[in-house]
């Protein structure tokens, strides 16, 4: 498959085979792609805790799913806890600059410096001082985030090339009883920054999804020079792109009513109800949501 490919074909997946296992070596493939990505300074601060299920403890599969939102978790075959750890930039507890090693390495593999002699110098000398003195504000700027979010976009492309799917799950609000719960029953670090839940598996519903999902105008995100001066978009291009398999038809596909209801008989999902109180007046008490549902739309 091709990346533009792959990039249009790339849905968030709900409905999974739950009697289909994935193959270790795909998600292996999954975990190279996101080891090899940029990262700033060469940090690499991503982890990950890989769940199979059949053979990871049901105490830990029980950890991850919430009231709402994670009817995928119940059918998933796979389930992966992306996180990122303090230690891999500025270990704390011993004030050792982990992110100085990894520049030291960049420089013996000739990717920094013309003199690697003064290259070592400078690093040691002027870089690392001056990150050691700013690693707390470094470490809140989104930048690490944003740099595990590219293994984790890597990693995704990998999953939907291998013909698989994969659907991301928050892991609750920070420092709520469902992340410590989580913290807890996986070992994690105390440094660790819980980042998201990825279900992964083949998909139950054709892989189309009901069509790519709705997106704002191209011309309301992206800018020229300043905030307000819309990139021009290009029709050509756009006509390109579609030849290419990166834009599909749009949601809903006109099967994709009758793919629901199977999807929903076939795992025996509650569809998403509310209550509402009988009222005539117009303030009634608002509709509280059925807690088992079929997951929030994204």
């Amino acid at each position: 498959m091709e990346l533009k490919q792959a990039i249009g074909i790339r849905r968030t997946i709900r409905f999974y085979n739950p009697y289909r296992p994935v193959e270790r070596e795909k998600i292996q493939k999954m975990l190279e792609a996101a080891r090899i990505a940029s990262f700033w300074g060469n940090v690499q601060a991503l982890r990950a805790i890989v769940m199979f299920r059949g053979e990871s403890p049901p105490e830990k599969w029980d950890a991850l799913v919430a009231p709402l939102g994670t009817s995928q978790l119940k059918h998933a075959p796979v389930v992966i806890l992306w996180y990122w750890v303090e230690e891999a930039i500025y270990d704390r507890k011993t004030g050792h600059a982990t992110q100085g090693d990894r520049l030291h390495e960049l420089t013996e593999a000739r990717v920094m410096g013309l003199d690697p002699v003064a290259e070592h110098q400078f690093l040691d000398t002027v870089l690392i001082p001056y990150f050691k003195q700013n690693y707390d504000g470094l470490m809140k700027t989104g930048l690490t985030d944003m740099d595990c979010g590219q293994g984790i976009a890597q990693a995704t492309l990998i999953a939907y090339e291998e013909g698989l799917g994969t659907c991301c799950i928050g892991t609750g609000s920070l420092d709520g009883p469902r992340e410590k719960k989580m913290r807890k029953i996986f070992k994690l670090p105390e440094s660790a920054h819980l980042l998201v839940l990825m279900t992964v598996g083949y998909p139950l519903e054709q892989r189309e999804a009901g069509g790519q999902r709705p997106k704002l105008p191209f011309g309301q995100l992206y800018f020229v020079n300043e905030h307000g001066e819309p990139f021009e978009r290009d029709l050509k291009v756009v006509e390109e792109l579609e030849r290419d398999g990166m834009i599909q038809a749009p949601a809903p596909l006109p099967y994709r009513q009758k793919e629901l209801e199977f999807l929903h008989r076939a795992l025996e999902i509650v569809p998403n109800a509310i209550t509402v109180a009988p009222s005539t007046k117009s303030d009634a008490p608002a509709a509280k949501p059925n807690p088992t549902h079929s997951g929030a739309g994204k």
